[in-house]
């Protein structure tokens, strides 16, 4: 009787002392659906509708697994991550993480969000403002809510549910008022809400695109991400700052979509270099910190 006893407070105590929010729903495929507006003390304003969508996984040097979310914005930054903890941005500019929301931090307490190029000096603050159940697509779902104040005309508030990811997104200024609100997502699979036909990932297959090197800066090795609408000859080729050619990663035929060039710098010192992606009809560059 005794060690039954004793299990079932071990259970009681697991089960009501576990984190509300185990896990931030990230797994390859997922999207989310949001209306989103504007308004202004005038009568003007608009409303659209924009996608989110994971389309790809990566593991960096530091063992941890971020996935990319299209498009970049307010939201979702390239790259994010979450565990029981809260929820992670990857700066490739400092390669490091930077906790935006923290799940477990007192209600009050600020997170410093740098959120431009590790700039710790003037960050802003992000505060966990209170935690709730609510409704939402017709389940009762716990939810946290955050606060950044810029100013005394200057704010945005934004909900996060462990189920649903994030569900509403609001901001004020002096002149303007922004909303997002989570109309519909598909999670594993699952589709909750009400879906839009927008699908930002069929709409990138008909263009190029040259992303970021990650981690960037680095030491030795790094990852260069390139997409192309349909199959043809590709060429990337590294140039250092003053335009001459250094090395040619890739010079062949690859097929439509997304494609991945593991860099190894072990033969060049440190510096800043230029990667250009080059086809018959397009020709993208971007830049690279390598530091030894």
């Amino acid at each position: 009787m005794k060690t039954k006893s004793f299990l079932s407070i071990l259970v009681f105590v697991i089960y009501f002392a576990a984190p509300a929010f185990a896990q931030f729903p990230l797994e390859m495929g997922n999207r989310w659906d949001f209306v989103e507006g504007w308004w202004d003390g005038y009568g003007n304003g608009s409303a659209d509708t924009v996608v989110y969508r994971i389309i790809s996984d990566t593991v960096l040097q530091n063992g941890k697994t971020y996935f990319k979310v299209l498009p970049e914005g307010i939201l979702f930054r390239n790259l994010i991550r979450s565990d029981s903890i809260g929820i992670y941005y990857y700066d490739s500019v400092c390669d490091t993480e930077w906790l935006f929301y923290g799940f477990d931090i007192p209600i009050g307490e600020p997170v410093k969000v740098p959120l431009y190029f590790c700039d710790t000096t003037n960050s802003p603050e992000v505060y966990k403002t209170s935690v709730d159940s609510v409704a939402f697509f017709g389940n009762i779902v716990n939810s946290i809510k955050y606060t950044y104040i810029g100013g005394i005309d200057n704010w945005y508030n934004i909900m996060i549910t462990h189920d649903y990811g994030f569900i509403n997104w609001e901001s004020s200024s002096i002149s303007e008022n922004y909303y997002k609100h989570l109309i519909g997502c598909e999670l594993d699979g699952i589709v909750y809400g009400t879906l839009t036909v927008i699908d930002p990932v069929t709409n990138k297959l008909n263009e190029y695109s040259l992303e970021q090197n990650y981690p960037n800066p680095f030491n030795s090795i790094t990852n260069i991400d390139f997409e192309i609408p349909f199959r043809q000859g590709v060429k990337l080729k590294l140039y250092d700052i003053l335009g001459n050619e250094i090395e040619e990663l890739l010079n062949e035929e690859r097929d439509a979509g997304k494609h991945r060039i593991k860099f190894d710098s072990a033969e060049l010192s440190s510096g800043v270099y230029i990667y250009q992606l080059q086809t018959n009809s397009k020709m993208l560059f971007r830049k690279m910190i390598l530091l030894k």
